[in-house]
């Protein structure tokens, strides 16, 4: 867990052997390099999640709320998981840690990302 919400995390959760708590990242992509997939379990706010988009630009997965989609729709499933129970939760690690299924999703990220730059780039120059 990094960053600054890893502290509060840290004083709940601390003895737990299968989380690292990192509080000031300089480099994300390194974080994301050690990394299989990312988690965003953010339940208020609107607008674009930009730790959706480091995800995905550092070609890892995400598993997010509905709110933490908001903005994304693209990459529902394509990248982004949507996990709103502890089921859902369950049933993305569980894909996310099988070896094939896994890299058919880092090839989607890559396939769905330059397509949606793509796509937009190309209106955006239009425009200019």
């Amino acid at each position: 867990i990094a960053g600054s919400v890893s502290e509060p995390i840290r004083n709940n959760f601390g003895g737990c052997k299968s989380l690292i708590f990192i509080n000031y990242v300089e480099d994300i992509s390194s974080i994301y390099a050690k990394i299989r997939f990312a988690i965003n379990p953010v339940l208020s706010g609107s607008g674009l999640k930009i730790k959706n988009i480091e995800a995905l630009f550092n070609s890892r997965p995400i598993v997010t709320s509905h709110t933490g989609m908001q903005g994304m729709k693209e990459f529902l499933n394509k990248g982004l998981f949507l996990a709103e129970d502890i089921q859902e939760w369950k049933d993305a690690f569980s894909l996310l840690d099988d070896d094939k299924k896994y890299a058919k999703v880092i090839d989607d990220i890559i396939y769905y990302s330059e397509k949606y730059l793509n796509d937009n780039l190309s209106g955006i120059e239009k425009i200019l």
